[in-house]
């Protein structure tokens, strides 16, 4: 359902005037004070993925924004909304100083029902302060993301400098306990409701243009991946009073609306918890739609409240969009609900506003209070209040749990580390110093799938017996239990043992550290844990990826499952953003891999220059060629023509041929299949790479996306809307042309998106017609200005639906687009049939001069390595000699003769093509009269 709320809200009541006026303002919240206002200008939304929970949100205080998605979506990757949309609600009880009137400021941040100015029509609500995010990425600042972060923090902070190009989590610079962590700072300046005539509420004295309640407040998201909160999100809140008033009671809360099992799926059902703290959501049908999908629970819960005064009130109310109904924008409808205490017990099946809040209590001025809360999500009733009491306790003893609990402890004591089990496993686990009821609950991990629940002891008997037979065979499993006493939540895990119920299984291997999203710069420590549940012995080799497209680069071979851990020199690999390290381990009979990604590697070195070599280009597709010197005494000079072609006798995939246009269009060599990253045959001193723009998401493809005519210099984040309800299948590029008069009007009228003429219109250049667009104009220019939001909508079939998201950046030095400028999108697309690049050779450099004669024998190592499926292998001959060279596998076995004949003195190459052969490590072997060299070899596909 679409339209029912919840709220908690942070209420500040009465103050006097008199003692309050011109006091000593601390240096601290002097800094608070001097940082810039909060605008709508510098709004960013992203999305929460870091356990099973995944949402979208903002920088606002907002989580989830129907009808868009994901929007509450559980469990991750399913599809299955569990909200609509929800924000942080701050009021006060004020005496207005200008007409002595009682007045409640409510601050918010939600898609609709929002207070705006009657003169300029900017919404009165909370914002994000700059500085706190990279302001020419799309994202706020998140823990997994180094292009959100800002190179430098503001000082408001205190960081030390260590902090500045790093992350500044909860738990310390770059923490990886947290696996995903969101950071940002709102204020409510921008609420100029007050400010007004009659009331002339200054928060600040000195400053008759901050408007609000004069309170700061920064924002965590916090998502763990342990087995306990792996269904939860947290959110944790610094709220800090620098106005010049002190206030004597609080409250706060949310405006939450649930959307358990999707607009389709008719009413929710609600109700509260008052010993839990916890306000609970669920479908009344108890089915989702589409897909006719079970639905579960959602809940609320204060975690940490000022001064322990938590929950003190819930009313229920059907939602309607009148004056009576607690949104943001009626204030006096919300306070008297916040002190109206427990009205209501239940609602069903309908739509409703939720008012629920904490109990009164004193904020002084200058000081700042902590509040936590807590999404929980759960499959059934029991479920959603095991996971609130755990959460709460989780949250008690700073985000973990504890074996021991003052002198009551949780002991496991089967299995244990490194143990080797089969068939059925008993778990044993025991209480002591206990004597009353516990339930205790089993959960299972592997790597691979994570944490998940495989059974409960409710009788407190000690024993689990779990049969193992049906998991995988391997070494990396784990068991932990938490036990839920009358008053105490405690867990115990055991070390990774092996499960081997089969004769054969593959070998495993996991990465401890580095984990996904870190920032790696010099020498890192990669510690990992590798086997084989069979006991066979094993190999262990690791590479690094640059990006999706690179070849992979070995940086570790040879490794035993002894060795736990090797020192990776960063400053030697490719600087990435979207880098992945891969471990593999090779056993006797198979190969098994595991990979960390988003990892962003940054050294600082300088860049060589790029050799441009393109004459002409008529493609479609959007990806990139290279060329590669690998023997410049062989370099033509001459101008080469590729076309690309889908279809030659028995390959089906896309390819290339290559002509030798100086020389009449004559074909070179054989045909070039398209593997991204990977080099061609050897033709005319000369190899292609081609990467070609496959990704299964469509993106912007970034070196083609700008400003195209005109002065303008404003910069766009361009994102993709990947939703299923709402995203856009198709590929098409497009050109938004700005003019001096009402050109275009737009079509979507729904919350923020307003009816408006617009002096741009958006072309959809791919097939030629103007598209349709829906726009979010908080300034009111009638414009798109910094802050505002334009889709780019496409019919399909007979819905309308979302191709690009296009958010208006606010940059330094800004030149906003006039009459005659245009900027152009540009989707990655793959290369098709009949695209064709021109490019010449003359004038290229070769990297390394193999003209002179060589002094001594030599075998270099195969380029490049690993290689999938073709490598070179260079070597030379400083003589005339019989020269051998062959390949070999792991077990010794010859697998191919590359050389055997007598060749002159000079440098050579010759390729091996390991295409019919498995991934794994061989080795080539030259013989020259006396000279003997190998060379280890990595096949990875």
């Amino acid at each position: 359902m679409r339209k029912t709320g919840f709220i908690f809200i942070l209420f500040f009541v009465s103050f006097s005037l008199l003692s309050e006026i011109f006091p000593q303002v601390p240096d601290q919240i002097q800094k608070y004070r001097a940082e810039p206002y909060a605008n709508f200008k510098y709004e960013k939304e992203s999305i929460l993925d870091g356990n099973l929970i995944r949402t979208l949100f903002k920088n606002t205080g907002e989580i989830g924004h129907w009808p868009f998605q994901p929007s509450g979506e559980w469990p991750k990757g399913s599809g299955h909304p569990y909200l609509d949309g929800m924000t942080l609600l701050i009021g006060a009880e004020v005496t207005a100083p200008g007409n002595q009137a009682v007045i409640h400021p409510i601050e918010a941040s939600y898609r609709e029902e929002m207070d705006v100015d009657p003169v300029t029509g900017e919404i009165w609500g909370m914002e994000p302060i700059p500085g706190y995010s990279n302001s020419l990425f799309t994202s706020p600042a998140i823990s997994t993301l180094r292009q959100s972060w800002p190179d430098v923090w503001p000082d408001a902070l205190n960081l030390p400098s260590e902090f500045n190009g790093n992350f500044p989590s909860y738990f310390g610079v770059n923490s990886n306990r947290v696996a995903f962590e969101s950071f940002f700072i709102m204020d409510d300046s921008r609420d100029g409701e007050y400010l007004r005539s009659p009331y002339k509420y200054f928060p600040i004295l000195s400053d008759t243009t901050r408007g609000g309640l004069g309170l700061r407040i920064e924002t965590r998201y916090l998502q763990f991946s342990d087995a306990e909160v792996q269904n939860v999100l947290f959110m944790k809140y610094k709220i800090t009073n620098i106005s010049d008033f002190s206030y004597d009671k609080t409250c706060f809360g949310y405006y939450v609306d649930p959307g358990v099992g999707g607009p389709s799926s008719g009413g929710d059902d609600v109700r509260y918890n008052k010993d839990l703290e916890l306000t609970y959501a669920w479908d009344h049908q108890g089915m989702g739609y589409p897909g006719d999908w079970k639905t579960g629970y959602i809940g609320f819960a204060l975690l940490e409240t000022p001064l322990n005064v938590g929950l003190s009130a819930v009313s229920l109310v059907g939602l309607a969009k009148t004056p009576d109904n607690p949104w943001p924008k009626y204030d006096e409808t919300v306070w008297q609900k916040m002190i109206g205490g427990f009205v209501d017990t239940s609602i069903t099946n309908t739509n409703v506003n939720i008012v629920f809040s904490t109990g009164p209590f004193p904020f002084s001025k200058f000081s700042t209070d902590s509040i936590a809360a807590a999404i929980i999500c759960a499959n059934d009733l029991d479920e959603l209040i095991l996971t609130t009491k755990t959460t709460k306790q989780f949250i008690s003893n700073n985000f973990s749990l504890n074996s021991t609990i003052g002198n009551v402890s949780l002991t496991l004591t089967k299995p244990i580390d490194k143990e080797n089990v089969s068939g059925i496993l008993p778990i044993q686990y025991s209480l002591s110093n206990y004597t009353g009821t516990a339930t205790h609950y089993i959960y299972h991990f592997t790597p691979q799938d994570g944490w998940s629940l495989i059974g409960k002891d409710e009788n407190n008997s000690g024993y689990f017996y779990w049969p193992t037979d049906s998991v995988k065979d391997g070494i990396h499993h784990q068991i932990k239990v938490i036990s839920i006493t009358d008053s105490l939540v405690l867990a115990v895990a055991s070390g990774f043992f092996t499960i081997q119920n089969h004769q054969i299984t593959k070998p495993d291997i996991f990465i401890n550290t580095p984990s996904t999203g870190s920032y790696l710069t010099g020498d890192v420590d990669v510690k990992f844990y590798g086997g084989d549940a069979d006991g066979d012995s094993c190999l262990i080799n690791f590479f690094y990826k640059a990006d999706i497209n690179s070849v992979p680069y070995l940086l570790a071979s040879n490794l035993r499952e002894t060795d736990l851990s090797f020192t990776w020199k960063t400053n030697n690999s490719s600087n990435s953003f979207s880098g992945e390290l891969i471990g593999q381990i090779i056993s006797k009979t198979d190969t098994n891999y595991w990979m960390i990604n988003k990892l962003t590697v940054k050294n600082e070195r300088p860049n060589p220059a790029i050799t441009n070599y393109l004459v002409e280009r008529n493609t479609t597709g959007t990806g990139d060629m290279q060329l590669h010197v690998i023997e410049p005494s062989l370099i033509t000079g001459d101008e080469y023509l590729m076309v690309f072609d889908s279809a030659y006798f028995d390959k089906p995939t896309l390819y290339y041929k290559l002509y030798n246009k100086t020389k009449g269009n004559t074909f070179v060599g054989d045909v070039f299949e398209i593997e991204n990253g990977v080099e061609s045959c050897l033709f005319d001193g000369l190899r292609i790479v081609v990467n070609n723009d496959t990704t299964s998401i469509t993106t912007v493809k970034k070196s083609l996306t700008k400003w195209v005519a005109g002065n303008s210099n404003a910069a766009f984040s361009i994102v993709r809307d990947v939703s299923y309800a709402g995203g856009w299948n198709g590929k098409a590029d497009y050109e938004i042309s700005f003019s001096d008069h009402i050109v275009d009007t737009t079509f979507i009228r729904q919350g923020m998106y307003i009816i408006l003429p617009v002096n741009f219109e958006v072309f959809n250049i791919t097939s030629n017609y103007r598209a349709k667009i829906a726009m979010t104009d908080p300034d009111k220019s009638g414009s798109f200005t910094p802050g505002d939001e334009l889709r780019i909508l496409e019919y399909e079939a007979t819905k309308i639906k979302t191709s690009w998201i296009i958010n208006y950046l606010l940059s330094p030095n800004l030149i906003p687009p006039t009459a005659g400028d245009v900027f152009r999108i540009v989707a990655e697309k793959e290369f098709v049939k009949g695209d064709s690049i021109t490019f010449t050779t003359s004038g290229l450099v070769g990297v390394r001069d193999m003209d002179a004669r060589p002094s001594s024998y030599s075998l270099s190592q195969n380029y490049p390595n690993p290689f999938n499926p073709v490598t070179k292998i260079q070597f030379s001959v400083p003589q005339n000699e019989i020269v051998k060279i062959k390949v070999y596998d792991f077990l010794g076995a010859e697998i191919a003769t590359l050389v055997n004949r007598e060749m002159n003195s000079g440098s050579y190459e010759v390729d091996f093509n390991g295409k019919t052969l498995a991934s794994g490590i061989y080795f080539v072997r030259m013989e020259a009269g006396k000279f003997v060299e190998t060379k280890k070899i990595v096949l990875l596909k």
